[in-house]
């Protein structure tokens, strides 16, 4: 499988926007078998977006900052970093949010234009909130059912 460096420009954008931003909203998604980071937040009236590719240091220090904790990027450049393969990553991250018993969510499911049935719930957090949006797959509906979500 390729091999996908995380450039500092986008390591960058992401840290400094979790930095600035009082209210985060944040997607882990899977891009080409790898892991990617979405961060949106808005600032003075404006909406900023910081897309990137992931590691577990950069998705640890996301998070850390949706904790209201001060991350450091001269620390996280400090080395070079690629993206973690991550099949399921935001399954995984969903996971993770409904077995610590976390403030989560859910709203109405979306369809897609292609007909496919998507759930979609936010876990919230001291700055901000994690949006899933998982496609109704077999796995993620015995999810669901075994620890009594629907």
């Amino acid at each position: 499988m390729e091999t996908i460096k995380i450039t500092k420009e986008e390591s960058t954008r992401v840290f400094n926007l979790c930095n600035k931003a009082s209210y985060l909203n944040v997607r882990f998604k899977e891009q080409r078998g790898k892991a990617y980071i979405k961060v949106s937040a808005k600032i003075g009236g404006m909406k900023y977006i910081a897309t990137c590719w992931a590691d577990d240091e950069l998705i640890k220090a996301v998070m850390d900052a949706l904790n209201d904790n001060n991350i450091n990027l001269e620390e996280y450049l400090k080395s070079e970093h690629t993206a973690i393969e991550s099949k399921g990553l935001e399954f995984q991250m969903f996971k993770d949010d409904v077995e610590n018993l976390s403030d989560m969510t859910f709203t109405d499911d979306y369809i897609s234009t292609s007909g496919f049935d998507y759930l979609c719930a936010h876990t919230a957090y001291p700055r901000g909130r994690v949006i899933y949006c998982l496609k109704r797959t077999v796995e993620v509906e015995n999810y669901l059912e075994d620890n009594g979500l629907f």
